[in-house]
């Protein structure tokens, strides 16, 4: 069970700080560059969320990493719908 939770938890949290630093280098004026470090951000989120619930061992961590992957695609998805239902209506 703490595999699915820090693996969830790792997918939230890396969303919002893609979001964060998306965001920021927007206002900056550097979007793909931005969109390339939000998604370079996801390794340093997963360990570090992954270290706080106590993920021993390889398997516990590819594990926790997919798991995280599989949030942030689902989030991807529904963003990617909505936005697409708001511009097209």
């Amino acid at each position: 069970m703490p595999i699915k939770r820090a693996g969830i938890f790792s997918g939230v949290i890396w969303i919002i700080v893609g979001l964060l630093v998306y965001g920021l280098t927007v206002l900056l004026g550097a979007s793909q560059t931005g969109g390339f470090l939000a998604l370079l951000s996801g390794p340093g989120v997963v360990r570090w969320v992954g270290a706080q619930h106590g993920i021993r061992g390889k398997r516990a961590w590819t594990g926790t990493s997919l798991v995280a992957l599989g949030v942030l695609f689902v989030a991807v998805a529904l963003g990617s719908c909505a936005g697409a239902m708001l511009v097209y209506g």
